[in-house]
């Protein structure tokens, strides 16, 4: 019988702790905001989004409406973190936060998303 409860636990650890990364559940709670990026005002924006012990910062530079440039300040430096800094060229080329995501770095995709959201918020 105690066999049985060890094997038990085993399988329930398996099955819930294999996705159960703090990092893994970023995608389902991060919203995005649309911002009208034609009502910033020009300057520089720091943004920062932080999730447990992974943290984004980003500075983000406006000119006359548009985003020009955004500048990693902080990343989680892992290789889907790095591929996922693509989604910072998206915002620049698209002017918008309303990007796909970079496929298989979607979680980091996301809090790059977020950081320059809160950045942008400060140019309104």
């Amino acid at each position: 019988m105690r066999k049985n409860n060890i094997y038990i636990v085993i399988i329930i650890l398996i099955l819930f702790g294999c996705n159960s990364s703090p990092y893994n559940k970023l995608k389902y709670i991060l919203d995005i905001k649309d911002i009208d990026f034609k009502s910033l005002n020009s300057g520089k924006y720091r943004g920062d989004f932080t999730h447990y012990t992974y943290e984004w910062e980003v500075e983000a530079t406006v000119r006359d409406g548009k985003v020009t440039d955004i500048e990693i300040i902080k990343s989680h430096d892992s290789y889907l973190g790095i591929k996922a800094r693509e989604v910072l060229d998206r915002v620049i080329d698209e002017q918008s936060l309303q990007v796909d995501c970079v496929t298989g770095a979607t979680n980091a995709s996301k809090a790059f998303l977020k950081s320059t959201e809160n950045a942008l918020e400060k140019g309104l």
